[in-house]
């Protein structure tokens, strides 16, 4: 599904992203986690260019090196890639609905954007919003929504994409723990559901081992680990961020959906 090999970031001195080679398989989800300055984001947002790599080789689902894709290709390649911002990344004064649809844009002319979306598109992004029970806030303003109900706006935003692969940049980070693990179940259950592969970096240790299926542990712009979620440990988390286990935990316990 992804084949990152030799991926490097230089930003002057400083290597952000240092010669990381992994594959990503069809449907896991992947927690990545290290310290504030690991590379996580960076090496997140390198894999569809929204940061240019300095060097490297990404292929998605076995297609062109994401590395050579022109303009165009590289518009073709984000379709199936998804992508959710700690900052949820809403227009705030539009409504919930109007948010999910603009996951659409990528798929229309600019002049059926002009004009609207057709019953096909709005018929979906209601669909989307039932998948993270909020299609009663449909007409709402999205400033009207609490900061986790605006994260679940987002993932049905990624859902109308129809992406092979979510990529989410500390999609809890900004939330409180009840939210944030309200966010995490959801992202659970459209990885299960729909078998989409997602990546999602992640500052919490206990998000990671309750909802990912595989971590990769960075530091210094490297993959230090890079396994199960059950084989991290204590001595692995130490390994990770330099500290306790307890300094890094997140609590994991809501049982609900809501």
């Amino acid at each position: 599904m992804i084949h990152i090999e030799n991926l490097t970031k230089i930003y002057g001195s400083c290597r952000a992203v240092d010669n990381i080679s992994v594959d990503v398989k069809r449907g896991e989800f992947i927690g990545v986690l290290g310290a504030s300055g690991a590379g996580k984001t960076t090496f997140l947002r390198c894999i569809n260019r929204l940061v240019e790599p300095t060097s490297g080789r990404i292929n998605l689902n076995g297609g062109k090196d994401v590395m050579k894709c022109g303009s165009k290709e590289l518009l073709d390649v984000r379709k199936k890639v998804g992508m959710i911002f700690q900052q949820f990344g809403l227009l705030k004064r539009l409504s919930v609905l109007d948010n999910v649809l603009t996951g659409k844009l990528g798929y229309i002319s600019p002049w059926n954007a002009i004009c609207g979306f057709n019953d096909e598109h709005i018929e979906e992004a209601y669909k989307a919003l039932e998948s993270v029970e909020l299609e009663d806030k449909a007409l709402e303003r999205a400033s009207n929504l609490s900061g986790g109900q605006q994260q679940r706006v987002a993932i049905a935003r990624v859902l109308v994409q129809n992406p092979e692969i979510v990529l989410a940049d500390e999609p809890v980070a900004s939330l409180d723990p009840y939210s944030a693990n309200t966010v995490m179940k959801y992202l659970k259950k459209i990885n299960k559901e729909r078998g989409i592969t997602i990546l999602s970096t992640l500052h919490q240790v206990d998000y990671a081992t309750t909802y990912t299926d595989r971590i990769m542990g960075m530091s210094k712009g490297r993959v230090i680990f890079d396994g199960s979620s059950s084989a991290v440990k204590d001595d692995v988390v130490e390994r990770i961020y330099g500290v306790k286990h307890q300094t890094y935990c997140g609590e994991a316990e809501v049982e609900c959906l809501c």
